[in-house]
């Protein structure tokens, strides 16, 4: 059975590696994508094909190839045609000047490459820092009837994350608040959708909480209301640099690119900025929904941070 535990990981053994066989290797790949090298036979490109300097990648009508570079840089395709090993260098180049993912990439292949000598596909897991979520029943309701969508995550007081949650049975906005321990009200947002970006960073007095509360309620009625969600704050020095990355590669990937929102998926699980991860994934299924390699990326991401159960519940 033909199963990717983590698709990204299998690429990543050692830049020695990638440095002897190839600078590329494929991602992901929908529709009908081939490989050759020289003068041999045109071959089917998997996941994990390696795309060397003597080789030409084609690409039919309808079809999208997702790239990796050897710097961890990703580059997407869904142009029909044949490149030369020269032309996908073209294109990174190109994207390099319109994009900083060459500028965060390769700190996600150093993060999975920790592994060294360890089965790759296990590396990710073993320096994740994942903490468990506890829900607690809002008062008034004897059980939440819109379900907040939140993995087990910390979240950068300065950053702005983007929460999911289950559409209610009766129509109309929905209303967001942001909480202290102490239930004080830091923020209200309203949403005429079912997601809704939180600007923590205009939330000053977050930096001192270790920890905040989320609920959502329908506007109309507030009787549907989700459980309080904990959400774990992270702030100091380091999770200041990381806010600055993470806020960067928000502003600066391309928003059309299921390749790129794959990217910054893997970034943000990488450090345990789970909610992101999960955000950016949605995103990639939205852009690229019959690239199965996506898809399973997506579905054990949910395995990894135990979250599986709680969306097949929805």
């Amino acid at each position: 059975m033909k199963k990717i535990v983590f698709i990204f990981c299998l690429f990543i053994f050692s830049g020695v590696l990638w440095a002897q066989q190839s600078n590329f290797k494929v991602l992901a790949a929908s529709g009908t994508v081939q490989v050759k090298s020289g003068t041999d036979s045109w071959t089917k490109a998997q996941a994990g094909k390696r795309v060397g300097n003597t080789d030409v990648i084609k690409i039919a009508e309808g079809s999208l190839v997702g790239l990796l570079y050897k710097n961890g840089t990703t580059l997407e395709i869904k142009v029909a045609g044949v490149y030369s090993y020269a032309e996908l260098e073209k294109l990174l180049s190109e994207k390099a000047k319109t994009t900083i993912t060459g500028k965060y990439a390769e700190y996600v292949m150093n993060e999975v490459s920790k592994a060294n000598d360890e089965p790759v596909k296990v590396a990710p897991g073993k320096h994740m820092n994942i903490t468990g979520a506890v829900m607690r029943s809002a008062p008034g309701v004897k059980a939440p009837v819109i379900k907040l969508y939140v993995p087990p995550t910390d979240i950068l007081a300065n950053s702005n994350p983007t929460l999911h949650w289950s559409r209610a049975k009766e129509e109309g906005a929905y209303v967001i608040r942001v909480m202290n321990m102490e239930n004080d009200v830091l923020m209200v947002k309203d949403s005429d959708d079912t997601s809704a970006t939180l600007e923590l960073s205009s939330i000053p007095t977050l930096k001192n909480e270790k920890m905040a509360l989320v609920t959502i309620e329908l506007k109309a009625n507030k009787m549907m209301r989700s459980a309080l969600v904990p959400l774990n704050l992270v702030s100091g020095p380091d999770a200041i640099e990381l806010d600055k990355q993470l806020t960067g590669i928000k502003d600066n990937l391309n928003k059309k690119n299921a390749t790129d929102w794959i990217g910054l998926a893997l970034f943000c699980e990488q450090n345990s900025l789970n909610l992101d991860a999960y955000d950016a994934y949605l995103n990639a299924l939205r852009l690229a929904p019959k690239v199965a390699d996506y898809q399973t990326m997506y579905n054990d991401f949910l395995t990894r941070v135990k979250f599986k159960e709680v969306l097949a519940a929805r």
